[in-house]
């Protein structure tokens, strides 16, 4: 399904209006009828994953980071992000933390999520409690509160089904 997914991704950017650089291949566009690689959709797709269907230039709030974000600003800051309940989500919320985090308008919450090498930012830029990790067990887990408090049931095992 996971190659079916980012089969169907490589398409979706070869009909867009604008030509992107493939950063994977120097020289390289996608986007106005040109396919991407094949090693570029698979990356894309897995950063949907951890940061929402607009990475790499949003971060949201359907995605790992934002279901660990919103658990720590519900449990840390009484949702002002993210919303106040599940049933009134702020969704722009990971970009608003994100953009005042980096402005220094508010210290990062107690949280750490941890992706792959080569997922720890957006637009070049480091994403606030992200650790790129190359270690399987940890890959798609966070600990919150120092460390004491961990999810740790969602492994990339779990998605890719190897292992």
């Amino acid at each position: 399904m996971y190659q079916g997914l980012s089969a169907w991704l490589a398409q979706e950017i070869s009909k867009m209006n604008l030509e992107l650089p493939d950063p994977f291949f120097p020289g390289m566009t996608c986007g106005r009828g040109k396919w991407p690689s094949l090693k570029y959709a698979y990356w894309l797709r897995a950063g949907q994953t951890f940061f929402g269907p607009e990475f790499p230039f949003k971060v949201g709030l359907i995605s790992s980071y934002g279901a660990a974000l919103r658990y720590a600003d519900r449990t840390q800051n009484q949702g002002r992000y993210t919303g106040p309940t599940m049933f009134q989500p702020d969704l722009d919320g990971p970009e608003k933390y994100i953009r005042d985090v980096k402005a220094g308008v508010i210290e990062p919450f107690d949280f750490t999520l941890f992706v792959p090498p080569g997922y720890g930012h957006k637009n070049g830029e480091p994403l606030p409690n992200v650790r790129e990790t190359s270690d399987p067990a940890r890959i798609l887990t966070a600990e919150f509160d120092g460390g004491r408090t961990l999810w740790p049931d969602l492994r990339t095992s779990d998605i890719t089904g190897a292992g």
